[in-house]
This record gives C-alpha cells, structure tokens and sequence, in this order.
C-alpha cells in the first residue's frame, strides 16, 4: 500500500526543480470549441526524454540515501521508464541496470544504451525480466525502483499536476491516461487534495482495461490484453497504487483502438503535435465520449510522444 500526501509532492517538486521540464499548459481552441468547453492539455510530450516518467524517476533517485546512492539501482522496462530512470541516473552520478526483455526492439535498445545505463536483455518478456532484475537487486543490494508502485515515483508523478493548477487554479475535470497506476495515483491525490469537487477519470483502452474491473471489483483484477497502440498503458494494475485510486478516483472510461489512432491524427492536425498512443487517450474521450462535459473547464494529461515513425505514419496516411 502506498500513501503519498500533497506535502510529499511539494517536497517533490523543490527536489527536482531544474531537473525536469516544466511543461506547457495549453488551451486546445479547436477541442474546446468542438466540445463547448474550456479544454487544457498538460504538454508532457514536450518533457525532456518525451515522457513524464522522468519525474517520478528523478524524486526516486535524488530521495536516496547515500548508502544506496553507492550501491546503485536496478529497473526492469523497456519503455518510457527506462529512458527516465537513465536520464536521472546520469544527472545524479548513479549507477544504474536496466533490464529489458530479449525481444525488445532494436530502436529502443539504441534509446536506453544512449542514457548511459547498464543493459541487461533477459527473459521472452516483462515477468521474466521483472523476476531477473529483483533477483539481481537481492543479490547485489541494489535498489529496484518501480515505475509506479513507488511513493517517491507516485509523488514526482504527482508534480505535474501541481504545476497545472498553479498554471491554471481551477479545473472541473481532469483525464488520466493510467497503465500501472502511479501517475493517476499522485494527480488524483494532489487535485483531490486542492478542490474535493474535482472529478478525476482514469483512462484505459480496450486492449488493456484492468483499471476498469480493479476499480469496480475494489480488487485487483487479472485480464486478457490485445495488440494496442497505447503500449505504454499496457499491463497490470499496481496493487500498491489501488488504495489510493479507491480513494481519489471517481471512474474509468476505456477509449476503442481506433479512437486512439484518430486521436493520434487528430493532435498532428490541429495541435501539430506528435504524440505516442498513451498520450492520445485523452483526445479519444473527448472526441467520442464525456456527453455532459458541457461549460466545464477539462485538463487532459499528454503523457508522452515517443512513438516509432513506422507506427503513426500509417495513421496519418490513413485519415489524409
């Protein structure tokens, strides 16, 4: 169980300041005009390593205490998380392992070699490279550093939300794009904790929909997963991150597949942004659900633009 207070994202946000981007606020004049509301997007595309997780991963590193400053960190991913923790392994002189699966791809290994870490490719996938990399970590008194069932990585994930109300004090409704947990854990928290008329959605796809039945079960829930263009919320619900969903969340909402690659379409269009899958499922419910959204003020999360050019140009070919 994880428990992150506002004070802990304060804490957060001076530790890391300097370190990270703080990203643009920007109003979307073509969604609020289609939507009749007052529609904000939290540019974390526009963050450095083009993802928010650099966040959560730089609170987690400069939060160590020297003896584990020394005897380094250890993180299986070979996504967006990876990148982060590289980035602010190399900022703060702290040796870290990356272990990804073999079947990773040849542009992202290229990616995460590029951040100066140590990378292991072990197991056919994530479990294998989970359960190799915690072992390492026993044996070697690394510190494992999880991508969202952490409360230093919820708290720094948490900063961006923190940054989007001293932007703009007031929101009525704000979208979270949620694979793990630990961003919608730390925004809910800190909106929650700001306005407690603030309704909170976390966002999944059809392909990957645990949040969903997790969070109307009250329970973890397991699932089938199918081929997604939102890969980066592909996965497992943080059984550590639910107490804190339970308590901030107000619903979920799973976008279709091809909600998703409209919405990717849609951002290079009118916002002339690239953004990956992830990031795009907040435009996907805008664009196709939230009936009564009508007069609000809505802030959508744009977690990250790293998306392979062979996967959106199909997309943008095929909306010409």
């Amino acid at each position: 169980m994880i428990n992150v207070t506002l004070q802990d994202v304060f804490v957060a946000h001076k530790r890391i300041l300097g370190k990270v981007q703080q990203t643009p606020l920007v109003y979307s004049d073509k969604m609020s005009e289609l939507r009749g509301a007052d529609v904000w997007m939290k540019m974390e595309s526009l963050q450095r390593t083009g993802s928010f997780k650099l966040r959560g991963a730089t609170n987690r590193l400069l939060a160590l205490t020297p003896a584990e400053r020394a005897r380094g960190v250890i993180t299986a991913s070979s996504g967006n998380f990876a990148l982060g923790l590289g980035t602010a392994a190399k900022l703060a002189h702290i040796n870290a392992i990356v272990v990804v699966p073999v079947s990773t791809p040849q542009t992202k290994l290229e990616s995460i070699r590029r951040t100066g870490v140590q990378l292991v490719q072990e197991g056919a996938n994530y479990d294998a490279a989970y359960a190799h990399a915690k072992e390492v970590a026993l044996k070697t008194g690394r510190t494992y550093v999880s991508s969202y069932e952490d409360p230093w990585v919820v708290a720094g994930q948490g900063t961006l939300a923190l940054e989007a109300f001293m932007d703009e004090p007031h929101f009525d409704l704000i979208l979270v794009p949620t694979g793990g947990g630990g961003l919608l854990s730390g925004v809910s928290m800190v909106a929650k904790s700001l306005n407690p008329g603030i309704k909170v959605i976390g966002l999944q796809t059809e392909a990957s929909e645990p949040w969903l039945h997790s969070f109307r079960q009250r329970k973890v829930v397991q699932v089938d997963y199918g081929e997604t263009l939102a890969d980066g919320l592909l996965g497992e619900v943080g059984a550590a991150n639910l107490d804190m969903v339970l308590r901030y969340v107000d619903d979920f909402l799973v976008v279709k597949e091809s909600e998703v690659a409209e919405a990717m379409h849609w951002m290079v269009k009118y916002q002339h942004q690239i953004v990956e899958g992830s990031a795009a499922v907040g435009v996907a419910a805008l664009l196709h659900h939230l009936p009564d959204i009508g007069g609000l003020k809505v802030l959508t999360i744009v977690t990250g633009s790293n998306v392979d050019s062979k996967r959106i140009a199909p997309i943008l070919h095929a909306y010409e």
